[in-house]
């Protein structure tokens, strides 16, 4: 800000500022659990965005994520996608830091672990340098030059994992195991640290919140294996 007030931009400027995930403690992260998970602890971060010339001071408690920056910038340049191009999971967030949009479409998170392929950096790095500073080939071709067709591919059923559906102030979490499915409701608004589950208490709304969850799980595996969401 000091820089930009320097420059005398600092008017038409837009400056955000914000974290990618929750903390890496659970004390320091302000919800339940940390970076890594799909609780808030580990998707909720405060965020300012400043542009005075166009808003004044002020403060949502609209969910926001970060696919939510591209269509932003996007409109701020006045800048349309062309016939064709990608569906995008964000949405612009001029209407709602301009107070004419108060609610947003549900946002779904997946997390999920597979099994990796080791890899010492220090000593791929060093065997690198050391053979092309000798003019040799790559000693490593199948770990640096990766074939994207070579990749996994998962099965449309396959929907394991944490995942979670935020249809704000509602959040369903699905837990799913080799054991079991488990399903777990929160009102984000009256319980921000995600302690009282009401999947019991609230049926009919799990209901329709997991349907709208596992669809979404499904999109995921069609574009993960080239298809349309």
């Amino acid at each position: 800000r000091k820089h930009l007030r320097k420059l005398g931009i600092e008017k038409n400027t837009l400056f955000l500022y914000c974290s990618d995930n929750g903390g890496l403690v659970t004390e320091s992260s302000g919800g339940r659990a940390k970076k890594g998970s799909i609780y808030e602890g580990g998707l909720r971060v405060p965020a300012v965005l400043e542009w005075p010339s166009r808003f004044s001071s002020g403060k949502i408690n609209l969910p926001v994520f970060s696919s939510d920056l591209y269509p932003t910038f996007l409109s701020i340049a006045g800048i349309k996608l062309k016939p064709g191009q990608p569906m995008l999971d964000g949405i612009d967030l001029l209407p709602v830091l301009d107070g004419q949009r108060t609610s947003r479409p549900a946002m779904g998170f997946w997390h999920g672990f597979q099994n990796g392929q080791g890899t010492w950096n220090d000593r791929i790095i060093k065997a690198l340098l050391e053979a092309e500073q000798a003019g040799k080939p790559n000693p490593f071709p199948e770990r640096i030059l990766k074939n994207v067709k070579e990749f996994p591919t998962f099965d449309p059923s396959d929907l394991r994992g944490h995942a979670a559906w935020n249809d704000w102030p509602w959040k369903l979490h699905r837990i799913e195991t080799r054991a079991k499915v488990v399903y777990e409701l929160y009102d984000l608004k009256k319980d921000p640290m995600e302690t009282t589950d009401l999947s019991e208490k609230e049926p009919v709304r799990v209901a329709g919140m997991k349907k709208s969850l596992e669809n979404w799980q499904r999109s995921v595996l069609r574009s993960w294996a080239g298809k349309d969401y």
